[in-house]
């Protein structure tokens, strides 16, 4: 193919992309493993208030990362942790005492730099059914 005419394909497929939804959600199409997509993904429905699906996705970038070792610093593990935090903290309800300690608890571990401890709240292995 000449270069002429990568560009222009190239080009042509810059206007399916709309906003950040179409173009992640196709990058996850062709690479079902990219965690930055779940990132970008897990961070647009987040904002929308869209807590099931945003937990969802964190979820499954949490399973696609393990792929990448490379890219799994104490920093970006950091970031997932307490990203999976807040969406469960966003599920929960205002009056369930006990879960919320849970949470609370393990940011405290979780800012200390401690491991969890039993009876705490960890990042789950699944997403729960909504509420």
């Amino acid at each position: 193919m000449s270069r002429e005419r990568a560009i222009g394909v190239n080009t042509s497929r810059a206007g399916d992309y709309t906003d950040d939804l179409t173009l992640f959600r196709s990058e996850l199409e062709l690479n079902p493993n990219n965690i930055i997509a779940y990132d970008r993904l897990t961070a647009w429905y987040a904002e929308r208030g869209d807590i099931p699906i945003a937990l969802e996705l964190a979820l499954e970038g949490r399973k696609a990362g393990r792929l990448y070792p490379q890219f799994r610093t104490p920093y970006k593990l950091g970031e997932e942790y307490t990203m999976i935090l807040s969406l469960l903290a966003a599920r929960m309800a205002d009056g369930d005492r006990s879960r919320l300690d849970a949470l609370f608890g393990a940011l405290d571990d979780f800012a200390s730099r401690r491991r969890p401890r039993r009876g705490r709240a960890a990042p789950p292995t699944r997403s729960e059914p909504p509420s």
